[in-house]
């Protein structure tokens, strides 16, 4: 137990500091934007209506329902003590998460395998993913104020989206901007080839 908690030193203290998590995002997003293959949206846009239901089921179809079910159920009032609660369904937390989780939309490379499992369009499923994720980071904020409105833990909207813009956006855009670069798209090919290579 100890030695848990002193492994979990490190993350406490950095906790502290905020801009070291936007700092991190902002890296994650700038490595999505140099191996971002713009061809693959463009090619996904030429199926404009499959492109589209995808993108808005990914970011508000699924988010709605949810909404709509978890709505309908008797959760306990937020901030409830342990002892206090009756629910079989749990807090009104839980609905909190659960509202988060269907009103993201799926990583890139889930999106992609799961795609490839059921051996479907690769890529309008990197480009539906690839968009969605870029775009969800301005729409998820807003649905969960929307569909929370009983949760006291309220947040200013704009605020958080200035912040996604700089931390993702930009990255994303910057990233993109390096691939005129000749050195930069062989420099992510021979970092890609020798990640799979090492494992």
């Amino acid at each position: 137990y100890q030695r848990r908690v002193r492994g979990a030193r490190p993350g406490a203290y950095l906790s502290q500091y905020s801009t070291i998590g936007y700092v991190l995002i902002g890296i994650i997003f700038l490595v999505l934007g140099l191996k971002l293959k713009t061809d693959e949206i463009k090619d996904a846009l030429r199926s404009g209506h499959v492109f589209l239901v995808g993108i808005i089921s990914s970011l508000f179809i699924t988010g709605v329902v949810a909404a709509g079910l978890t709505g309908e159920l008797p959760w306990d009032e937020p901030f409830t003590p342990v002892a206090n609660r009756t629910s079989m369904f749990g807090p009104y937390e839980f609905r909190i998460g659960v509202m988060l989780y269907y009103s993201v939309p799926c990583t890139i490379t889930a999106g992609i395998v799961l795609v490839q499992q059921a051996e479907g369009n690769l890529p309008m499923a990197g480009a539906i993913a690839t968009v969605a994720n870029v775009i969800g980071c301005y729409t998820t904020p807003i649905l969960l104020q929307l569909f929370l409105a009983k949760a006291e833990g309220k947040f200013d909207v704009a605020s958080v989206l200035l912040k996604l813009t700089f931390s993702i956006l930009m990255p994303v855009i910057v990233g993109k901007l390096l691939q005129c670069i000749p050195a930069v798209p062989k420099a992510v090919v021979s970092t890609q080839s020798t990640g799979i290579a090492q494992s």
